[in-house]
């Protein structure tokens, strides 16, 4: 049975790995040449879900670790969400400056 911590972080991982690939595949992205830290990101976030499973067999397992590793985890989900959030403004930002692109862009 999958634990609420490992679903949570799982969601969050897909949520995230999904948008930055988007993102990198942007031609803005390419202009930025950061698609080898967002590769290296994504990395790090499959490392976080393997962490997540062990983490939340912790909670299950209870007792005082269970409780701390509880805690931890509300602070990873408040976490993610704030990078959710950032997310959310650099896809707005992006977008926006492709529609003045497009907006000052003459037509031949």
């Amino acid at each position: 049975m999958v634990g609420v911590g490992e679903m949570i972080v799982s969601a969050v991982v897909k949520q995230i790995a999904s948008r930055l690939i988007k993102i990198v595949g942007d031609e803005i992205a390419l202009h930025w040449k950061f698609k080898g830290e967002v590769d290296k990101m994504m990395q790090k976030m499959k490392d976080l879900a393997a962490m997540m499973h062990d983490a939340d067999n912790k909670v299950s397992q209870g007792g005082e670790v269970g409780k701390e590793v509880g805690r931890w985890l509300l602070k990873l989900k408040s976490v993610a969400y704030d990078l959710e959030d950032l997310l959310d403004d650099l896809d707005t930002k992006n977008n926006e400056a492709k529609v003045r692109l497009l907006a000052y862009t003459p037509t031949l």
